[in-house]
C-alpha cells in the first residue's frame, strides 16, 4: 500500500508544439508520450527524461486524435481533413501510405486489443468521423476493410471490446454495438443502445472484463485465466 502525495506543483513542461495541443496519449509500455495539435505535427516524448524524441510532419491540417498500437510499435493519427497516417515511433517516419476515405474530420481512433486477435498481432484499428461513419483498417495494407454505417450524426467515440465487439457513440444520442469477428459479415450491427437525452461524447469499458478474456504479459504471452497469469 502506497501513500500518494498530493500534487502541489508542475514537475515538467514539454515544449515544442507551436499551436494548440489537441490530444496526448501514453504508450502501452509507458516509455513514451505522443502528442498532436494545431501545428499539424505529431510528436513523441521520452517519459523518463521528458525530452523530445521524434517530430513527425506530413499532415496538412490540424491533427485531432491519435492512438498507440497495443504493442507500442506504431501510432495512428487522424486530422481535420479526414486523413489517417501511421507512424513508427522509433524513427518518426511514416509506417505506410496515408489513408483517406472519410469525408470529414476524424474524431477518434482505436486499435483492436491484442487479446481479441487470434495470433496476438496488432493489425486492425477503427476510425470514427463527423461523416457519420466508422471505418475498419488493415494497418499492414493501409486499406479500409469495412465501413460501419448506421449512425445519423457525427460519431464521437469508438472502443474495442474484449469479445470481438466494437462500440461506437454518436451525436445521434445512441451507442451501437458491432460484431467484428463474424467471418461472413465483419461489422455487423448487433445492438443499438439508446436512452441518452443528448449526444454521447465518450465511452469507457470495464477493463476487468477484458482481463477475464485472456490477459497478456509484456512478452505478449497469452494465458488461459488470471490465475495462470500470476
Amino acid at each position: 500500500v502506497f501513500q500518494v502525495r498530493p500534487v502541489t506543483r508542475c514537475t515538467d513542461t514539454l515544449e515544442g508544439h507551436t499551436d494548440a495541443v489537441l490530444h496526448v496519449q501514453f504508450s502501452p509500455d509507458s516509455a513514451s508520450l505522443a502528442s498532436c495539435g494545431g501545428d499539424k505535427m505529431v510528436r513523441f516524448w521520452d517519459t523518463r527524461t521528458c525530452m523530445p524524441r521524434r517530430s513527425c510532419s506530413g499532415h496538412r491540417h490540424h491533427v485531432l486524435c491519435l492512438a498507440w498500437a497495443p504493442d507500442s510499435q506504431r501510432l495512428v493519427s487522424g486530422d481535420r481533413s479526414g486523413e489517417l497516417r501511421l507512424w513508427d515511433p522509433s524513427t518518426g517516419q511514416p509506417a505506410g501510405s496515408p489513408m483517406k476515405k472519410h469525408r470529414e474530420w476524424i474524431t477518434c481512433v482505436a486499435w483492436e486489443p491484442m487479446h481479441a486477435t487470434e495470433n496476438g498481432e496488432c493489425v486492425r484499428f477503427a476510425s470514427a468521423s463527423k461523416d457519420k461513419l466508422v471505418r475498419i483498417w488493415n494497418s499492414r495494407l493501409c486499406s479500409c476493410v469495412a465501413t460501419l454505417a448506421g449512425h445519423t450524426a457525427s460519431v464521437e467515440s469508438v472502443q474495442w471490446g474484449g469479445e470481438g465487439l466494437l462500440y461506437t457513440a454518436s451525436r445521434d444520442r445512441t451507442i451501437k454495438v458491432w460484431a467484428m469477428n463474424d467471418a461472413s459479415h465483419v461489422g455487423k450491427l448487433v445492438r443499438t443502445l439508446s436512452g441518452h437525452s443528448h449526444r454521447v461524447n465518450a465511452l469507457a469499458l470495464n477493463t476487468h472484463a477484458v482481463l477475464r478474456t485472456g490477459p497478456y504479459d509484456h512478452k505478449r504471452r497469452r494465458y488461459a485465466d488470471l490465475a495462470d497469469a500470476r
